[in-house]
């Protein structure tokens, strides 16, 4: 069945500025959120990138999300919303479109449970009425239903977020450890769903099988480790194990080939 893309990007007119007393920069920060404003959707995203580092707020969390969809990026447009939520305030009409544009994401990654989760806190907000119901939003609701109507098979969503290790290495570098931290955010909503998360070792395709796969495992377990020490919520709801080449993503024996291949990914439960 073909799920709908809701690529109703716009930015607001002002942002919440004076909200966070701990930006860097408002001034430019504004300046490039303004300047997003009508770029590809690669050039936006490194625009609004750069304004969430300068000044965190809820327009510029909102607007990331959304080109982050129109690049396919929807695990990442899960974090961008799920920051965006810590500047909600009580701004009703905000958290229902919130809710809205996290179910649509979901729908994407074929997480139908945590869409209808998402979905029907925002039409619970949006019966009221005094909130008005996006046209975009009525056609995440369609979706849904039809996906429901047709009795689809679930499926096993994978959070699309990879760690990369240096070669015969355990320990998680620099790179790899911001890939972490974005990656315990997109797991919250799932574990606040009572999903299981499986972090899956790869190794590349240099020696023995067994070696590599004790040493994708223990990836694997590095990754459960700093999960857990950066994000408390997730102890006890990992698991990890390691499959050494098996699986090999990309073929190739050149060393760009085999940096990609060495990795840690993850599956939803």
């Amino acid at each position: 069945m073909k799920i709908k893309q809701y690529w109703v990007f716009y930015f607001c007119g002002a942002m919440s500025f004076f909200a966070n007393a701990e930006c860097l920069s408002e001034y430019e920060a504004k300046a490039m959120y303004l300047r997003a404003q009508g770029q590809s959707a690669a050039d936006s995203e490194h625009l609004l990138k750069r304004s969430a580092v300068l000044c965190e707020n809820y327009d510029v969390y909102y607007a990331l999300g959304l080109n982050q969809q129109k690049l396919q990026q929807y695990s990442q447009s899960l974090v961008s919303f799920i920051n965006a939520r810590q500047f909600l305030g009580s701004d009703e009409q905000k958290k229902a479109n919130l809710l809205g544009r996290m179910a649509s994401s979901y729908i994407q990654l074929n997480d139908l449970p945590n869409a209808l989760a998402a979905m029907g806190a925002a039409d619970k907000i949006y019966a009221k009425k005094w909130i008005d119901k996006p046209e975009w939003a009525n056609y995440v609701s369609e979706d849904i239903d039809k996906l429901k109507a047709a009795g689809l098979p679930k499926v096993r969503p994978k959070v699309d977020i990879d760690i990369l290790f240096d070669p015969q290495s355990m320990a998680i570098n620099e790179k790899g450890l911001a890939k972490v931290k974005e990656l315990g955010l997109a797991l919250m909503p799932y574990i606040k769903a009572g999903k299981r998360i499986l972090i899956v070792g790869h190794s590349e395709k240099t020696g023995d099988q067994e070696s590599n796969r004790q040493l994708s495992e223990d990836r694997a377990k590095s990754v459960v480790a700093a999960l857990e020490t950066l994000y408390p919520e997730l102890r006890g709801q990992l698991d990890y194990e390691g499959r050494g080449y098996s699986q090999l993503r990309y073929q190739g024996n050149n060393k760009e080939m085999h940096a990609l291949n060495r990795r840690v990914d993850v599956e939803v439960r």
